[in-house]
């Protein structure tokens, strides 16, 4: 098993044609899109209109055409599997967060709606729901969110739940509110 990991502007115009063309020669196994953060709390009125299409380029375009660029291969193999993570704050929109939150349910719709499409293909497609992107950055949340700094840095173990989930259900919920899931089903039962 061959890994690449890439760190490029995916807002960027040309961003996944870069990746296309690092791809070349290599057959893609496994996508995983874990981007779209949202620093700015702003409500929409007040935040540029520069800084929505940042957002949806970030969130809704460039997901949907990397996607529409790496699946045909993995198609013409009859296997392969695309993560999209998305946020809890896609469950509704709220001041300041608006945008974020509509563009992250975008990718929700988008994952289940390729489950159906793609699997029919041999691709395996699963949205990812987190409260918490475990991200070098996330320990600040964590801290400033009133968590311990290791809730925000597990990657390798969340990468690891997410491989082994595929083929599964065709959206997961990750995070501290994911791991009550159990507790709450054992209870209801």
């Amino acid at each position: 098993m061959e890994v690449e990991t890439l760190s490029l502007d995916l807002t960027a115009p040309d961003a996944v044609e870069t990746i296309a063309a690092e791809m070349q020669g290599r057959e893609p196994g496994l996508l995983v899109y874990n981007a779209g953060a949202d620093s700015r709390v702003k409500n929409f009125l007040e935040r540029p209109v520069e800084e929505s299409e940042r957002l949806i380029q970030l969130n809704v375009l460039t997901p949907a055409r990397l996607v529409h660029a790496l699946a045909p291969a993995m198609a013409a193999r009859g296997r392969g599997g695309i993560v999209l993570m998305s946020s809890f704050a896609s469950a509704t929109g709220t001041p300041g967060n608006a945008l974020y939150a509509s563009t992250k349910a975008f990718g929700n719709v988008f994952a289940e709606g390729m489950w159906h499409e793609l699997g029919e293909l041999g691709i395996d497609v699963l949205g990812v729901i987190v409260g918490i992107v475990s991200l070098p950055l996330a320990i600040a949340f964590a801290i400033a969110s009133g968590l311990t700094p290791e809730r925000g840095l597990y990657p390798a173990v969340i990468a690891g739940f997410i491989i082994s989930a595929l083929g599964g259900s065709r959206v997961q919920i990750g995070g501290p509110t994911g791991a009550f899931v159990v507790i709450v089903y054992g209870i209801v039962q």
